[in-house]
């Protein structure tokens, strides 16, 4: 769940704990890490935009977060074996690939509460529990037929005093050890942690919550759950199943999360989720979505028209939903009814009236047809987008009666009359097909989206721009950030890749994105924001040669931390065991290139020991590091 969206990245890593241990060598020492590569979503609470990551899981259930290039080619759901060195991945090879499920399958969920008296709203385990039921009864519901059953198999109380400094890869793994056997990947198997709320409005989760991404319906997953919420599991579970989020888009912008119809979409007050959305049915390959779904074939040559009566979106007969391809990129466009009716009957939507205010616009989400959008160039495979139209400050994403949408020289949709189930659309196919040639035509129109990825300092913020309508003739794309630019052509698919330079600061920077066009297509433009998080400290852990760690026993550590560039590693470290700070803070002092410190703890409870580093500079974030160290 943009201004605040890609600060996630920078306020997740205040959290993060490694989940491979630093050596006590003063030389960098890759560990091998095997298990299943997962993709994570980490859900914006300002309802920005999402930030993205990946883990490892392993077949014991130890959760360790993992990033680098050399994961960019393995697909999600693939079995790996890499060589880590922090959180960075050296070299990875796939030992198997992401598997097929079966088409039917039986899911099942294992529910665990974090009950911690250091801070407020522990989650009673009946209410988890009863919240996850309702969610899996809503799968089950809008799988058609896809899942055959999901029950909570099991769930417990995980006492943690202090749990609100664990991040969520220390709680998953945590969690998962309470179910020993259970595998939570590949299985139809879903972990969901519910942690106290006092964490969330304390600040420290910055986040509504986070889960894993299955690579397929059926794979299963995790979730962390730290804002309650009537559609929240809905929607986190939507992740566990392989879908992305919902936008809701116009002609001059693009917002993630508010094509408030269906569960991929933020969740708004105590609203439940709406009904399951026609793409994401189709994509899916739920069972009857194909047969429920007319197909409309858009000819190159010619215009048609075609009259069509679709049932309500709910319905489990008939047709209701019409399907059509552009054969110019190969997204795909979706006519469904959203009648207010059946599961919709309590969604946001169906309360007429009611709308949001957001990115300067009212957002109006009534009963009517909505058109929505897939495998858009620059849009994942696993998102959609509601189309609306802008008329001044507001933005329409459903059309009634008389009113008409278009998708430029791909279609035209007319809805000529509804009935409280029905919609009766007139779909005119490619409309300014003329059928006679043309000696000059005119320029074919193009499009541009971009999008840039979040980079901590010292790393490339990567910006992707896509064009629509080159159609493989080319053409060149700026981009521009005061000063300074860079060009590229863009390839046969009208896509470019921009790495922009290591120096940036830690901000945001609005960057213009100009495609120059040819002499047979028109330019176009857009705006992207590029964010650049601070960076992640090195942290580097030895024990002094007079000193031990055990329980009972004051240990004295020997902490160096370091950052790329210019980053001045200024500020303090302290010593934690199970989230409970054990020593005083020492601030760093410089040593050559690396700050360093020595900290002397007090006598050691039993318990692995956390390192903490409290940054003092606009460079390098705040972050804690679990070592190789237990007190036992």
């Amino acid at each position: 769940m943009p201004g605040l969206a890609r600060a996630l990245a920078s306020l997740a890593a205040v959290f993060a704990l490694c989940a491979v241990g630093l050596p006590a060598s003063a030389e960098p020492q890759s560990d091998t890490v095997e298990g299943t590569l997962v993709d994570v979503v980490i859900e914006s609470d300002g309802h920005g935009e999402a930030d993205e990551a990946q883990v490892i899981v392993s077949e014991d259930g130890e959760v360790a977060e993992v990033e680098g290039e050399a994961l960019e080619d393995i697909e999600s759901g693939s079995t790996v074996s890499a060589e880590v060195e922090g959180s960075e991945v050296q070299s990875a090879t796939v030992v198997a690939a992401a598997e097929e499920t079966t088409a039917v399958a039986a899911h099942h969920a294992y529910v665990v509460t974090i009950s911690d008296t250091s801070t407020t709203g522990s989650v009673a385990l009946a209410d988890a529990v009863a919240n996850a039921e309702y969610a899996a009864d809503y799968w089950v519901t809008e799988a058609r037929g896809a899942i055959s059953s999901f029950d909570v198999a099991d769930s417990t109380t995980l006492a943690w005093d202090g749990s609100c400094s664990a991040n969520y890869q220390s709680l998953w793994t945590a969690a998962a050890a309470e179910f020993p056997g259970v595998s939570f990947s590949s299985t139809g198997n879903h972990l969901i942690v519910y942690t106290p709320e006092g964490c969330y409005t304390s600040g420290y989760y910055p986040y509504a919550g986070i889960a894993m991404v299955g690579p397929s319906l059926h794979y299963g997953g995790t979730v962390q759950i730290a804002k309650l919420g009537p559609a929240t599991v809905v929607h986190e579970l939507g992740h566990n199943l392989g879908l992305g989020h919902s936008f809701l888009t116009w002609d001059s912008g693009s917002a993630e999360y508010f094509g408030v119809y269906g569960p991929q979409a933020l969740s708004v007050s105590t609203f439940p989720a709406g009904g399951l959305d026609a793409a994401y049915r189709y994509d899916l390959g739920l069972p009857g979505s194909s047969a429920q779904t007319q197909e409309l074939q858009v000819d190159d040559a010619a215009s048609e028209t075609t009259v069509v009566t679709i049932d309500q979106t709910t319905a489990t007969g008939g047709t209701n939903a019409v399907r059509l391809v552009d054969p110019s990129d190969g997204s795909e466009y979706f006519l469904e009814y959203r009648s207010g009716r059946g599961v919709d009957s309590s969604a946001f939507y169906s309360y007429f009236g009611y709308y949001l205010n957001a990115y300067s616009h009212a957002m109006r989400y009534e009963t009517g047809v909505v058109v929505s959008r897939t495998h858009e160039p620059g849009l994942s495979d696993n998102e959609i987008e509601i189309l609306g139209v802008e008329d001044g400050t507001t933005l329409w994403s459903s059309f009634e009666d008389g009113e008409t949408y278009s998708a430029g020289d791909l279609f035209t949709m007319t809805v000529l009359s509804t009935t409280s189930t029905t919609a009766t659309l007139q779909i005119v196919t490619n409309p300014t097909a003329t059928g006679e040639p043309v000696d000059e035509p005119a320029k074919t129109a193009t499009s541009v989206r971009a999008n840039a990825r979040s980079a901590a300092y010292g790393k490339s913020v990567r910006v992707t721009v896509a064009v629509s309508g080159t159609e493989g003739d080319g053409g060149d794309v700026t981009v521009t950030d005061g000063a300074s630019t860079w060009t590229q052509g863009v390839d046969g698919d009208g896509k470019a890749t921009f790495w922009m330079p290591r120096s940036w600061e830690p901000g945001v920077r609005t960057l213009s994105v100009t495609y120059e066009g040819t002499s047979t297509r028109e330019a176009s433009s857009t705006t992207v924001e590029a964010r650049t998080t601070k960076a992640k400290a090195k942290i580097k852990v030895k024990v002094a040669s007079s000193s031990a760690v055990s329980k009972g026993e004051r240990s004295t550590f020997a902490v160096t931390v370091a950052g790329p560039y210019r980053a001045s590693e200024a500020g303090k470290v302290a010593v934690f065991v199970n989230g409970k700070r054990v020593s005083r803070w020492v601030s760093l002092h410089r040593s050559g290139t690396v700050y360093r410190a020595r900290v002397t703890s007090r006598a050691l409870p039993k318990g692995r020991v956390t390192i903490k580093y409290a940054s003092r500079n606009d460079f390098l974030g705040s972050r804690a590091q679990s070592t190789r160290f237990r007190a036992r």
